[in-house]
């Protein structure tokens, strides 16, 4: 889709100045390899970031490579590390790399993005993660609340052993309101196994990541899937199995909302359907979750989420019409952020689907609305961000993660309001 050409791309963001001179510069750069050697794509990537390294300040970077790399992952750790000088290097496997001036790399690829001018950064890589979500969260979350300034949490994980209420949970336990952005590591289906990495340790079955100061994040979170038909009260639930819907039992309201030739068959059509959550005075895009299963002794739906009366919920599609507007939407947002110099871009993986209706289409709207700012990314299935106040993970929805100088942007940018 796009021509092979110089594969970086640098931000550049001044911060308020204080009696004449800046007080931070925060410096963004993303650079991107198709080389299937893992040696040569690593210099590639290293010498396209090497220019994000600023005088003062501290400096770190994320990588994002398709599977083929996962033998090399501490190796190229330790290549951007090294040749580009970058303090502190974590990543991850990815099913698809992200780069709008390289276009989307299906395999092999690396895509990167690099931050300096940062006033502190803390990595961490914590193994075990398979039953330890909520204390790995609260490891996260110590370190987190143990600088003087609240830092803004950069997170990936193995999506095959990630509990990601519980890990969101720990976290906010020991810090408190921190802003987490990430996702979970994504790969072809031919290993079964998800890698993350940090400076030089990679496994699975672990989470890695940063906690940044000196940088505000505006998280925009972009559903792909829309809310049809009737929207019901939740009127009796438990965990995450409900009950009742507008005080009738759950899973009659959802049979009779499909087609007949849906409703022969109730468990091929609801591993079909998912489901959109919001609050009561909600109006911005809700929660999208699977329905994984139903219990027809009790007429319940079960989700894949923790579930609590008064929520709102309604059966959610595919419709890449809607998908393409609220990509826009976000977009719009994104660029009226006159401090943004970098962005994070998770894409929503929806199964080898193209969500917007096109192959790569947001990969075009990135490339031209955020061209003064540095991207890079990855497509996962589950990503993190603040919904609503509070973190929160998302399924079947982008994220677009802008990164500014801390004290630069409002409030209402802050926390997905």
């Amino acid at each position: 889709m796009f021509p092979e050409r110089a594969r970086l791309r640098k931000g550049r963001c001044p911060g308020r100045p204080k009696g004449g001179r800046l007080r931070i510069v925060l410096v963004a750069r993303s650079a991107s390899s198709r080389k299937a050697d893992p040696g040569e794509a690593a210099r590639e990537i290293a010498d396209g970031l090497s220019g994000a390294v600023a005088a003062g300040g501290e400096s770190a970077a994320v990588f994002f490579a398709t599977d083929e790399y996962g033998p090399a992952f501490e190796r190229i750790s330790r290549e951007i590390s090294s040749r580009a000088g970058i303090g502190s290097v974590v990543g991850c496997t990815a099913e698809v790399v992200v780069s709008p001036l390289a276009g989307p790399v299906r395999s092999p690829g690396i895509s990167a993005l690099a931050l300096s001018g940062l006033r502190g950064v803390e990595r961490f890589f914590l193994p075990g993660l398979r039953g330890r979500s909520d204390e790995h969260g609260r490891e996260i979350g110590r370190l987190a609340a143990s600088g003087g300034e609240t830092g803004t949490i950069v997170l990936f994980a193995d999506s095959y052993n990630l509990a990601p209420d519980e890990l969101l949970e720990g976290i906010a336990e020991t810090a408190g309101a921190v802003p987490v952005i990430g996702a979970g590591a994504t790969e072809k289906g031919s290993t079964g196994t998800t890698s993350v990495v940090a400076h030089g340790s990679s496994a699975s079955n672990a989470v890695a990541g940063l906690v940044l100061r000196g940088v505000s994040v505006v998280p925009v979170v972009s559903p792909v899937l829309a809310p049809i038909g009737t929207w019901w009260t939740i009127t009796a639930a438990e965990a995450n199995r409900i009950y009742e819907l507008d005080r009738r039992p759950a899973l009659e309201c959802v049979l009779r909302a499909l087609p007949p030739t849906l409703r022969e068959n109730p468990d091929e059509a609801l591993g079909l359907v998912r489901i959109a959550l919001a609050e009561p005075d909600a109006t911005d895009a809700p929660l999208l979750r699977p329905i994984v299963g139903a219990d027809p002794g009790r007429a319940a739906l079960v989700v894949g989420d923790e579930v609590f009366g008064g929520t709102r919920i309604a059966l959610a599609v595919r419709d890449p019409a809607s998908a393409r507007e609220g990509l826009a939407a976000s977009l719009e947002k994104l660029s009226s952020v006159e401090s943004l110099c970098g962005v994070l871009y998770v894409h929503s993986a929806l199964g080898g689907e193209a969500p917007y209706g096109h192959p790569d289409l947001d990969v075009a709207y990135l490339q031209r609305e955020l061209s003064r700012a540095a991207v890079a990314g990855f497509g996962s299935y589950v990503t993190f961000a603040p919904h609503r106040g509070r973190n929160r993970f998302h399924h079947f929805s982008g994220l677009l993660a802008g990164l500014a100088p801390r004290g630069s942007i409002s409030e209402e940018h802050l926390w997905g309001r």
